[in-house]
Formats: C-alpha cells, structure tokens, sequence
C-alpha cells in the first residue's frame, strides 16, 4: 500500500510541474491568474461617419477589447479634444465649418494603445425643431421610415370630410383645374394619406370642403392651437373650397393669420411674416384674385426669424422652380393657385442658413426615399398625358 501512494504522489508531482511550465510559457493563457500580462487594446467597432443636422450634435461611437482599465481620447484633426475621454464623444451643436471634420480616438491601457479609424462628420441643414408642424413634417418622424403599407390615395368630393388618426396627409394635387367649368360644386380634390411608422403615435390629418362663404368661419374653427392649415384650394366660379389640416394630440400653441394680398405685394409681405417668426402654411387665389395667405406662430419658438422667398411657376415648371428653392436652402412650406393666376410656392428657411436641402422630384409617389417627406404634388397635361411631379424634401 505504501508503494502504490508513492506511484500517486509522484504522478501529482510530474503534473503540477507541467501545470507550471505551462503558466510560465503562456502567462497569458490564464488572465486571471495574478501576475498575467495585460492585453493590448484592439478595436472591436470602429467609429462610424455621422450626417448632422446644422445645430444639432454628433455622437461617434467606439468599442475596444483589452485589459482593464482602458482609456479614451478623442481628437479632431488630430488635435486632443479637451475632456473627451469616454468610448462615447458628443460634439457641442455642430456649425457649417465644422463639415468634413475628421474624429479618431485613441485607447490605452498598461500594455499600449491602438489608434481608431477616421470618422467624417457631414453638416446637413437644418431641420425644423422637434413638434414644429409648420414644415410639412420635413425631417420628422412621420417620414423617417419612408412610405407604410396601408397608404390611402383618394379624391374627396364637394362637401366631402376625411379624417385620419395616426396618418400624415399630403397636400391637395393642383392641376389646370379640379372642378368643371360653370358647373356649381362639381369639383373633386386629390391627396393621399399614408399611416405613420411603428411607434409614432398622435398626429391627425383632416380634409374637407364647404360653400365659399363658409370659408372665413370654418378657417376660424380649424384655427386651434393643436392644429395648423397644411393645403387650401378655392374655387370661386364653382362656389366650393377645401382644405386640410393637421392636428397633433397635445396643445402646442400654434396662432393663425389670415392676411389678403395682393400678388404683386406677396413677397413683402411674406418677409415681413418671417421676420415676426410666422411661417406661411397654405395660400389660394381668391374671387378677386387676390391671395389668401395663411400664416402662422408657434408659442414654443417666438424668436425664429425666417427668410422667405416666393416663386410664381406655370405648371409645367413647378418641378424646376422647387429645385431652386431646395438649393438655396429652403422647405416648401405653401403650395396653392390654379390655371388662371399660376401656381405659388412659398419657400422657408432660417435667417441665414445656405445648405441646400436634399429634394425628389418624381413621376410617382413610389418614388419617395425614407427620410423625405411630401412638400407638393401638381400635374399637367402633355398633350393628352398626363403628367405628375411629386416633390419630396428633406
């Protein structure tokens, strides 16, 4: 019995031996173990390039493997951002010189660092602030998806009323003329509503048509502070207008104006708007000719002044006419007229701000990209074709 217990202690010998050899020929095969060699940094995810918003900020993002404790510096053109040393770097509201800008950041730890890829940030204009239901949802939530199934395309008859909870609705489509010539109320106004994405809830669209002089009354009952008039069309010679308006669940202190102006004084008046921080939403010719202009402030931005600028197209040049203003920076926020006055397109903008605005203009409402929300929609005929320009901003 002896014998076979010295046999045992000394196989346990033999292999606590190798157990140690091991150890001391790969200390890093048991990190834990006290006395292991610390691993290196690596870079598990590299930061990525950020598009922003003109005013808002960019985060860049890292994650890095390696023994603790590990470190973060970040750098900017290859200069130390002073305090920037988390895996997560937050840049304060980012301004037009700051596009092209090149962040990487550098890990440590005992046994080294490792230095991140480049990422660009990209400065993009400006979006409209949070809750702003002035700029046709341009760069909201409404859109951020692009088109849902389940949209609607329909006309809606004299008289007619629409109603669509959790929808965002479009802009009624102006052509050489919805209504029949001398023919009273016989006129039919095309639009489409398409259902919000998952999980964005509280937003109303609404449509519907009354007799000319009901029009004053029924704007002054859509005149909520929850609501905003997005799309008006009179039509005089048929005794019928209509309109749509959006509405959000919460009172979010919208205030309309309703001003008359003449054409040729509608630019002026429509910088005087924006410098008193109005933004012009829907506008229509009138029985006289003259423009109805519908405008409005919002108590959650009493400062904001506007630049303005007003085009006056023919049907066929909508498209071209939206692309200027798009390129010098503007959102389409109004869109009205008819055959015989022209149609107009009432640009905004902040004071200032040049960044041109990504724009489609498209064939089809198919042709919409996510991120891009409806700004306008009108037709011509082409000989017997007709032709649709549907235009999408963002």
């Amino acid at each position: 019995m002896g014998s076979k217990m010295r046999v045992a202690r000394r196989r346990w010998g033999t292999l606590s031996s190798a157990c140690g050899l091991l150890l001391l020929l790969l200390a890093t095969g048991c990190g834990s173990a006290p006395g292991a060699a610390p691993i290196q940094p690596t870079i598990v995810t590299q930061p990525t390039a950020q598009s922003t918003p003109l005013g808002e900020s960019a985060t860049f993002t890292v994650a890095a493997s390696g023994s603790a404790p590990l470190t973060y510096q970040w750098d900017e053109g290859g200069s130390p951002i002073p305090g920037a040393t988390s895996a997560t770097y937050v840049t304060p509201a980012v301004q037009v010189s700051d596009s092209g800008s090149a962040f990487t950041v550098v890990v440590t730890n005992a046994a080294g660092s490792v230095t991140s890829k480049s990422a660009t940030l990209t400065v993009g204009p400006r979006s409209p602030k949070q809750g702003d239901l002035r700029f046709n949802q341009v760069d909201a939530p409404a859109w951020a998806e692009g088109i849902q199934p389940g949209g609607i395309a329909t006309g809606m008859l004299p008289f007619g009323q629409a109603q669509y909870t959790n929808y965002v609705g479009g802009p009624f489509q102006f052509g050489p003329g919805p209504c029949a010539q001398g023919s009273q109320y016989d006129c039919e106004w095309f639009y489409d509503a398409n259902p919000l994405p998952l999980g964005v809830i509280g937003f109303v669209y609404s449509y519907q048509s009354d007799v000319i002089e009901n029009l004053e009354s029924d704007l002054a009952s859509f005149s909520t502070p929850n609501s905003i008039v997005m799309t008006l069309d009179e039509e005089p010679a048929n005794d019928i207008f209509a309109v749509g308006y959006a509405s959000t669940t919460q009172t979010t202190g919208f205030a309309m104006t309703v001003s008359n102006v003449a054409p040729a004084d509608l630019e002026s008046v429509a910088t005087e708007l924006g410098a008193e921080s109005q933004v012009i939403t829907a506008i229509s010719f009138n029985a006289s000719g003259q423009l109805d202009v519908l405008s409005y402030s919002w108590q959650s931005d009493p400062s904001t002044v506007y630049d303005v600028q007003v085009a006056t197209t023919t049907f066929e040049a909508v498209p071209s006419a939206a692309q200027q203003l798009a390129a010098a920076g503007y959102i389409i926020t109004a869109f009205g007229g008819n055959s015989t006055n022209g149609l107009v397109l009432v640009g905004t903008k902040v004071h200032g701000d040049t960044l041109p605005r990504p724009i489609i203009v498209g064939s089809s409402f198919e042709e919409q990209s996510a991120g891009y929300a409806q700004v306008a929609l009108s037709f011509y005929f082409d000989g017997n074709q007709e032709v649709a320009n549907w235009i999408f901003e963002e």
